[in-house]
């Protein structure tokens, strides 16, 4: 039989690991209670293990003995007083037999989190070779946390702590370990970093329920963590799942703080981002129990993804900063300096490990360092100029490399964003262009290759930020056919998500049976004029509740011919037209390229007008409206759940090879305008 010498294998393997286990008397305590670790100094520290129920248990480290007993269900804690850097210790657990833990430093703790560019390690880092010969300090050390997604929380990790040399340090994450040198050279103490970071992981697998529980906008991730809790994770990119697996087993170790690099995985989400990483902080934050730890991340650097909106990243960049106003004790480096717009990974850890080291030096030690770069303050309109203010300007505004300062940009009432020249006045820079006589906004550093120049005395970089306020383009006069329609919704589509939050959600009072259905789309880039396309049909249905964003709950499921479909435009991606044969596919499910409905003209292979619906499973979403005649896409709104990370367009899209309906676009956030209005003409 072809799978028994597996189970075998199994079976052998089953028994080995059965005789090296523990009676189930003996005391034993988690994997991160092990040889060489570090504790956390001047703080009170909880040790705990198992034992039998009802077991005394005896804790002694530094002269300092504890004595407890183990729960009903075999659980034991205690809390020794704070311990003064130093070490090396030993650490003594006596029960009915006794462990003994080795090398206890007792120091600085920092946990060390996220995902490819925390996990990064010192071997594939810049001048890699001179940095592991040179890492010869048996104070810093690592204890990294395996791989383990997990359905439910996990109480213990199996993994051990290693002492930083020239053999082992090619295996410490980089920024951990860049960070941790710089720390050593000020604090003289020991550093531990707890390396619990995974490689294109998204953020929600690293949050806690609690997190998720805690902010409204996230109750339908909530909801999904909730219904796959217990279960075998399908993938490691499910809620919660990292958290489980690799964090809950280290809830209530004794540390200083967090540092958090991750981002790349969610990069298409905008503003989203912003409530997630806030459940993330607040969730572990809760759990821990010991205040508002410090929580200091690192902002993604510029890179090259593909054929995506350049404004997309920017608008993420600008989802990671807010959560300094969000959130407390909170400190962010940016990185786009010292980026490499090719890859990925950029190798300069060092620098990212030194400025994190900056933010816990100033707002966790409290020394006097220079911990951040210039920062936007205001923005004040000066006729013909606009004039920004920031703080951090210690040792003055300058340019980073000698040129002129780059990448600000300035917009009029009716136009897109153009360069701007820049002076610099004081802790301001005030921007101008002959091209914008009466300025109203700007906006820096909006481009995902952007590298801007503008730093302070201290050679720290700006990250991306706009200030002040575009007017919102309305083209309903525009539209002569809309006379006679009543609005039924209109979307702000940067509220985009599985529960849109509509400005006007007007359908309960629409009584009158209605014969006409239109939609108005109006999209502007960050540079360029807006763009609109009116659509308008004979009703497909008479249920005024399923002409929106499809859910689940409106029980929207179109796939066919609407017809006599006029279209207006100020597009050149569509073609006008009245007494058109139009086709729509909404619905709130995931779908495939399969021309399942046999659309003539449609394709089997891409992702246009044919596509077929995956039943009601969890996923995209779609919201599209074609001429099949034409092989035209009209409209597509697609994958709504992603918020800023959605599929957005007029026409026929070419972003993607594998669609024309813009599945995969994942450009919403790249838009400063995006609006959907739906009316009906009632008889």
């Amino acid at each position: 039989m072809p799978r028994r010498p597996a189970l075998v294998a199994s079976l052998v393997l089953a028994s080995v690991l059965a005789a090296a286990a523990p009676a189930a008397a003996d005391v034993r305590l988690p994997g991160v209670f092990s040889d060489h670790m570090v504790l956390q100094r001047d703080v009170p520290v909880r040790v705990w293990g198992w034992a039998d129920p009802g077991e005394k248990i005896t804790v002694r480290i530094a002269g300092r003995t504890v004595t407890t007993e183990a729960g009903a269900e075999g659980r034991w804690q205690v809390t020794l007083s704070p311990l003064k850097a130093g070490g090396p210790h030993r650490l003594t657990v006596r029960g009915k037999n006794t462990v003994r833990i080795d090398d206890v430093l007792v120091g600085e703790v920092w946990i060390c989190s996220g995902q490819s560019n925390m996990e990064f390690p010192v071997g594939r880092s810049t001048d890699a070779r001179s940095e592991i010969a040179d890492a010869d300090d048996g104070r810093i050390r690592q204890f990294k946390v395996p791989h383990v997604p997990a359905g439910t929380p996990y109480d213990d990790v199996s993994a051990s702590w290693e002492v930083c040399s020239p053999r082992t340090a090619a295996r410490f994450t980089a920024c951990g370990y860049f960070m941790a040198r710089e720390l050593r050279r000020t604090l003289r103490v020991p550093i531990g970093l707890i390396n619990a970071s995974w490689g294109g992981t998204r953020i929600e697998p690293w949050i806690a329920p609690q997190g998720l529980r805690a902010v409204p906008s996230l109750a339908d991730i909530a909801r999904q963590a909730a219904d796959a809790a217990g279960t075998k994770p399908t993938n490691h990119q499910q809620p919660t799942v990292l958290y489980n697996g690799m964090i809950h087993a280290l809830v209530g170790y004794a540390m200083r703080g967090v540092v958090w690099y991750q981002g790349e995985s969610n990069h298409g989400e905008g503003a989203a981002y912003s409530d997630k990483q806030r459940a993330l902080i607040e969730g572990w934050r809760s759990l821990w129990g010991s205040g508002d730890f410090p929580f200091y991340y690192v902002q993604i650097a510029p890179y090259r993804y593909g054929k995506e909106s350049p404004d997309v990243l920017p608008a993420f960049w600008e989802a990671q900063a807010a959560v300094l106003d969000m959130v407390p004790n909170t400190g962010m480096v940016v990185t786009s300096d010292i980026a490499t717009l090719d890859d990925i990974h950029p190798p300069n850890k060092q620098d990212v490990g030194k400025r994190l080291a900056l933010l816990a030096l100033r707002r966790t030690y409290g020394k006097d360092v220079v911990d951040s770069g210039p920062s936007f303050r205001e923005m004040t309109i000066q006729d013909d100029a606009l004039r920004v203010t920031f703080d951090h300007t210690r040792g003055g505004l300058r340019s980073r490399d000698g040129k002129p300062l780059s990448h600000f940009e300035i917009a009029g009432a009716g136009g897109g964003f153009v360069p701007a020249d820049v002076k610099v006045d004081g802790d301001a820079v005030v921007l101008t262009s002959a091209d914008v006589p009466h300025p109203v906004a700007m906006r820096f550093a909006w481009h995902k290759l952007a590298q801007p120049n503008l730093v302070n005395g201290a050679g720290l970089p700006t990250a991306a930020f706009r200030a002040g306020t575009l007017p919102r383009p309305d083209f309903l006069a525009d539209v002569a056919d809309a006379a006679g329609y009543t609005l039924v919704y209109d979307l702000d589509l940067a509220r985009l998500s599985a529960a849109p939050a509509y400005d006007v959600d007007a359908s309960a009072r629409i009584t009158n049976a209605f014969d006409r259905v239109a939609y108005l789309l109006e999209l502007q880039p960050g540079s360029g004029p807006a763009s609109y396309v009116w659509v308008s049909m004979d009703a497909f249905t008479d249920d005024a509740a399923q002409l929106a964003i499809p859910t689940f709950a409106s029980g929207a499921q179109f796939q066919q011919a609407v017809t006599q479909v006029t279209v207006r435009t100020n597009s050149g991606a569509v073609t006008p037209g009245t007494g058109l044969a139009g086709w729509i596919e909404l619905w709130p499910s995931n779908y495939g390229p399969p021309n399942a409905a046999s659309v003539p003209g449609a394709s089997a292979e891409l992702w246009d007008f044919g596509d077929e619906p995956a039943g009601h499973s969890d996923g995209y979403g779609s919201l599209q409206i074609h001429v099949p005649a034409a092989r035209q896409t009209i409209f597509a709104i697609n994958g709504w759940k992603a918020r800023g990370g959605a599929d957005i367009g007029i026409g026929n899209s070419a972003l993607d090879p594998r669609t024309t309906d813009w599945t995969f676009a994942r450009n919403a956030a790249g838009y400063i305008h995006k609006r959907l209005r739906v009316f009906v003409r009632t008889q």
